[in-house]
């Protein structure tokens, strides 16, 4: 490999943005490279870790033994970086590595990339943010991760926030630690007030401690996405798919620049995800910006093989007529809501039919609308109870039981309306679509209906201690300039999964189709070549006339 090509490939790695040509040509220099068939190992757990290898061509799979067995990590394919949250501790590598392709690596070797690191101070703030990031990524547990998904990078705000957040519980300890003092000796009330300022500001740091320990900024190879969660009140997930983003942005302040912190924020067509207050805003910006080239170029290239195995089997067989590809097919009304073939009685929540996902409220949404005609149900059955054990001797029997006979069929009317108004809202994902159908019973339907292709970001969003306890809550969907909210649903994170996997699916099918007509296009230009080459004198298809 040429050392030029080297440094192209040592400039795509988000540490090493700030250096130029004349600093990244040396360090290609050094760089060897090795190539490994199918199957074969490039690394294996508990070797030392004494390089770095960076892939060239093909992809690598990364597995680690538990027991008797091999747990798989996940792929990693052109541009990654392997080796680096082992290479600093100089102990054994964690995982092994095998090559699942015909696969060809840079490796770096350990003394060579410590010089570096000494070299350029940016360099090594850089490389040690993504190593922190890759550790602190593989200590949490994602279980909603799309198959094939891989996370590159996870960060907290930067510390200074903590501290920042720390000010006001510290002021008001030494006030309590200083009343502590003084009640121990002239003034005995002192050291109640004392005590409770005291343990007050010190469960607050605490709190503190853990809120911004539970927020997390992730890039995957598909998403950017931002997870903020406050202890037993609230638990959000905002997310932005990487093919949507049109532009990376930082913003920082003067104390930022100082302690080295500031915003990431990623602009879409309408909106923006922003990364608030992280570590090493340039280096998460980068990182971003890699991985969206990344995913653009790994879709043309795809796009670039389809069409030319296409165009082959045109050339070789130039008499066959090109099929047309038709367009993806389009629903303009939802399929199944309000249909007869779902029960309205039916308690289940999520259910699924001939590709359409269809979702209802939680069933504690149920019970909030219905508490009060159930708890006056029940102090009805309570009264007449009590009536017919006569404890109420003043009332007929006969009334008693006519009054709350009566008052069962009005509170059951009530309750079974406000059952049929929690059974009529549904919620789905189609293949191509999102719904949300709201009807009232006897009254008005209000249907709306969002392409999956004008999704434009996902957010979940769970407030309070019921919704975090019963896993439900709300899934907001930008479309626009306009949100689509599915209301209450279980297990929000789960709806958004599923709401993102269609979305893929359809820009999948919308690519092949597109792909699919500038195919036909050009194989029909071929086929007019080829006939009006077999209509000149003395030419044939495949010679071309002088």
């Amino acid at each position: 490999m040429e050392t030029p090509h080297k440094a192209n490939l040592l400039r795509r790695l988000p540490f090493l943005r700030c250096l130029d040509d004349a600093s990244l040509l040396p360090i290609a220099e050094r760089l060897t490279t090795a190539s490994f068939p199918p199957g074969e190992p490039v690394f294996i757990e508990g070797d030392p870790a004494d390089c770095l290898w960076i892939i060239e061509q093909g992809r690598i799979e990364l597995r680690r033994q538990s027991g008797q067995a091999w747990v798989s990590l996940g792929q990693q394919t052109a541009g990654d970086l392997l080796g680096d949250a082992d290479i600093l501790r100089g102990g054994p590598l964690g995982c092994t590595g095998l090559a699942s392709e015909p696969t060809r690596v840079l490796i770096w070797r350990r003394d060579l990339l410590q010089e570096v690191l000494r070299q350029f101070p940016q360099v090594r703030r850089d490389f040690d943010f993504m190593v922190s990031g890759r550790r602190l990524a593989q200590q949490l547990h994602l279980p909603w991760l799309a198959e094939g998904e891989v996370v590159y990078a996870a960060a907290r705000r930067h510390p200074a926030v903590l501290w920042r957040a720390w000010i006001l519980p510290l002021v008001i300890m030494l006030a309590g630690a200083a009343l502590l003092a003084i009640g121990a000796v002239a003034w005995p009330p002192g050291l109640v007030i004392g005590g409770v300022l005291t343990a007050a500001s010190a469960a607050a740091a605490v709190y503190q401690w853990i809120d911004w320990r539970n927020d997390f900024y992730l890039v995957t190879n598909r998403r950017a996405i931002w997870i903020e969660k406050v202890i037993l009140l609230y638990d959000s997930r905002q997310e932005a798919p990487l093919f949507n983003v049109l532009a990376v942005n930082l913003k920082t302040s003067a104390l930022g620049r100082l302690l080295g912190y500031g915003d990431v924020i990623i602009r879409t067509y309408t909106g923006q995800l922003t990364f608030r207050e992280v570590a090493q805003p340039l280096a998460m910006g980068a990182l971003i910006e890699e991985h969206w080239r990344r995913q653009h170029a790994l879709r043309q290239t795809a796009d670039r093989q389809a069409m030319t195995r296409s165009l082959q089997e045109a050339i070789s067989q130039p008499g066959k007529p090109a099929a047309r590809q038709d367009a993806a097919p389009r629903l303009t009304t939802a399929p199944h809501a309000g249909q007869p073939g779902i029960n309205h009685w039916d308690l289940r929540v999520r259910f699924e039919e001939d590709g359409v996902i269809t979702y209802r409220k939680h069933w504690g949404v149920l019970l909030r609308s219905t508490r009060w005609p159930s708890s006056l149900l029940a102090l009805d059955a309570v009264f007449l109870a009590l009536a017919g054990s006569g404890a109420f001797p003043g009332l007929a029997f006969s009334t008693t039981l006519t009054v709350s006979l009566t008052a069962l069929l009005l509170l059951g009317g009530w309750w079974i309306y406000q059952f049929a108004d929690w059974a009529n809202d549904l919620y789905q994902v189609t293949p191509t679509q999102i719904i949300d159908v709201r009807k009232r019973p006897l009254g008005d339907e209000q249907r709306k209906v969002a392409p999956l292709e004008n999704i434009l970001g996902t957010e979940v969003d769970r407030r309070g201690l019921v919704q975090l306890v019963l896993n439900f809550g709300n899934v907001i969907a930008n479309v626009g300039t306009s949100q689509f909210v599915f209301e209450g649903v279980f297990d929000p994170a789960g709806v958004q999964q599923d709401i993102v996997r269609a979305q893929e699916a359809l820009l999948q099918r919308l690519r092949e189709t597109e792909l699919g007509q500038r195919r036909d296009e050009m194989v029909e230009l071929l086929h007019l070549y080829h006939e009006h080459s077999a209509g000149q004198p003395g030419t044939s298809p495949t010679e071309p006339s002088d």
